[in-house]
Parts: C-alpha cells; structure tokens; sequence
C-alpha cells in the first residue's frame, strides 16, 4: 500500500501518541514514557542502532538519557512540529522536531526524530496505537 501525502499535527492517533510520549518525558515519568512504546522497540541515535526488549529496560535506559539531558543543561523541551504520514490502516511514520530549553528558558537547540507508531490489536480491548521505532537525528 503507498504511503498517503502528510497530515501537519492532526487529531491522528499516532500523533496523539507522540504527544503523549513527549510529556511522559518532560514530566519525568519513566514508568509512564515506557509504557508508549510496543516491544521489542528499536531505538536509532548517533550512528547506532539498539534493541529494547521490554518496559522495564526502556525505563531504565530513559532514566539515564534524562540524566545525561539534564547534566548537559537541558531543562525542558516542546513540540515545535509534528506531520503524520499513513503507511497503512495498522501503521504511520510521524516526524517531529522538537527543542530543548535550558532551566532559564531560553532555547538550548533543536532536534529532529522520526517514529514509526503502529496500532496493534489488544486481545479483549479496543486497538490502541504505540510507538515501536524511534529515529533520533538533528
């Protein structure tokens, strides 16, 4: 099936999951962040590639990458764009770019990811749509 032309931050799911995987990670939540995502997830930044195989695991390793963030002097962050492409009634490929602020506010720089965030079928339950790959670039 062909990709469909973008939508621009719409009321998608995929979307709407990409928002609520950014604020878990704003506010801190480990637990929470871990819980946008399917497993076994696949992480790609700087230059390398790396499998998550469950909750647990993502919690611990957003756990350092928030450590690492904030030692770096990131503060805060927000959504400056969002654009959702369809790659069929089961998956869409959402591109962000998002800044990163220091404590005073002030823009500390910007960054760049693409995610693949896919609806799967939850036995007994409605379909719920999860983030499965994460591509981190600038």
């Amino acid at each position: 099936m062909m990709a469909t032309a973008p939508t621009f931050d719409t009321g998608h799911p995929a979307i709407a999951r990409i928002r609520s995987y950014f604020a878990a990670f704003h506010e801190g939540d480990s637990h929470d962040y871990a819980r946008q995502w399917a497993y076994p997830a696949g992480l790609f930044a700087d230059g390398q590639w790396v499998a998550v195989p469950d909750a647990a695991a993502m919690a611990r390793n957003n756990d350092a990458y928030a450590r690492a963030q904030r030692e770096a002097g990131v503060a805060g962050g927000a959504i400056l764009a969002l654009a959702c492409e369809d790659i069929g009634p089961d998956a869409a490929l959402v591109r962000g770019r998002f800044s990163r602020s220091r404590a005073d506010g002030s823009r500390l720089d910007e960054a760049a990811a693409s995610y693949l965030v896919v609806r799967l079928v939850v036995p007994g339950g409605e379909p719920v749509w999860k983030v499965a790959v994460c591509l981190s670039g600038r």
